[in-house]
């Protein structure tokens, strides 16, 4: 079962679908399914595992993401106690804590049974992995004729300076689909790329638009606008 979960793992990191927002990437749960039947037929015990990984909403330290798992559900909208609810089913699940595809089938029909309604076919956007993030980077930093040298420049100082180093960032949100000039950041998006803290996701929700709100009133320049969204509004995320 080790080596199934590795395969996996490998597998998964094909077949994406790609948005039209520049590199944002999208699944549905019916798209997952399909790929992890091909790829370990039907009924198989490690299906769920499987689908997890594909949504990128599965991590074997945390196990099932919320943040992630639950955009593909649609909770009544007079439902106030649907997470709690799926919290304690997971919790009271059985299986051995390293029986990743037992837990992760209990994670499935512990969503099915409390959090909502499946939207099967409806895409959602992906978690971004690291190695997207850098590659996304290492594609930014040629766009703006930035050397290797002055990159590593400018992760040793957190972006924070100089100029440049602010609109490589911008570039980046921009290409993860996270974020537009005209717009700011995509609350929605960035709350499932960043874990959301803990967090719901109305509270996540407000409290960046208050924060993008004062930073629009101090700054025009659109590399500093972005810039300080990621330093100010609790975007916990640092591109490595």
């Amino acid at each position: 079962r080790r080596t199934m979960r590795a395969l996996l793992v490998l597998l998964v990191a094909c077949g994406v679908t790609q948005g039209s927002d520049h590199n944002a990437a999208f699944k549905s749960v019916r798209r997952a399914e399909f790929e992890c039947g091909r790829y370990l037929g039907s009924d198989h015990d490690c299906a769920a595992y499987c689908e997890q990984l594909v949504l990128r909403s599965w991590n074997d330290e945390y196990e099932v993401l919320q943040a992630r798992y639950g955009r593909h559900y649609r909770p009544n909208c007079d439902d106030f106690d649907y997470y709690n609810r799926t919290v304690d089913c997971i919790q009271r699940g059985t299986g051995p804590r390293d029986d990743f595809c037992c837990r992760s089938s209990v994670s499935k029909r512990c969503y099915l049974e409390n959090y909502g309604h499946l939207e099967p076919t409806a895409p959602q956007i992906l978690h971004m992995p690291k190695l997207r993030l850098r590659s996304n980077l290492e594609q930014c930093a040629r766009i703006l004729k930035i050397s290797e040298e002055e990159l590593a420049d400018y992760r040793a100082v957190l972006f924070q300076h100089p100029p440049k180093a602010r609109c490589l960032l911008r570039c980046l949100l921009i290409r993860e689909g996270l974020y537009s000039d005209r717009n700011g950041p995509d609350a929605h998006r960035t709350y499932i790329q960043c874990g959301g803290y803990g967090d719901t996701e109305e509270i996540f929700q407000r409290e960046l638009r208050d924060c993008v709100a004062s930073i629009w009133a101090r700054y025009r320049d659109p590399c500093e606008r972005a810039a300080h969204v990621v330093f100010e509004c609790r975007i916990r995320w640092e591109p490595s």
